[in-house]
């Protein structure tokens, strides 16, 4: 499937590549509530780049995104690393900050509910 990036001028990094990590939803009881909901990431302190040009489809950019996702899923099957089960899953892309860095939406966010 096909995402849609919605604020793409945000989310461009250097070489017109983005960042994404993935989130998986799980039951969440009443007494457990998280910090990010029924949310947990994928892969915890990885992430991985996606293109954003929209086109290029070369094959060193390929084998490099397939050499990244291999790394970000820890060389795991698509199972191994929790994907198999039918589950819903959520696509969080990383924003550039005036720093050229990316930051993280919902951790900016959780983070601003703390301090509220």
């Amino acid at each position: 499937t096909r995402v849609k990036i919605i604020d793409i001028a945000r989310a461009r990094g250097m070489h017109s590549r983005g960042r994404f990590r993935l989130w998986k939803k799980v039951e969440e009881s009443k007494n457990d509530k998280g910090r990010y909901g029924p949310w947990v990431l994928l892969c915890k302190n990885r992430c991985a780049s996606f293109v954003l040009d929209g086109g290029s489809s070369n094959d060193v950019i390929v084998e490099e995104l397939k050499e990244e996702w291999e790394s970000y899923a820890d060389h795991a099957t698509v199972e191994g690393c929790g994907l198999g089960d039918g589950g819903r899953i959520m696509f969080e892309y990383a924003v550039v900050v005036k720093n050229g860095a990316f930051t993280w939406p919902r951790e900016a966010a959780a983070k601003a509910g703390r301090l509220r």
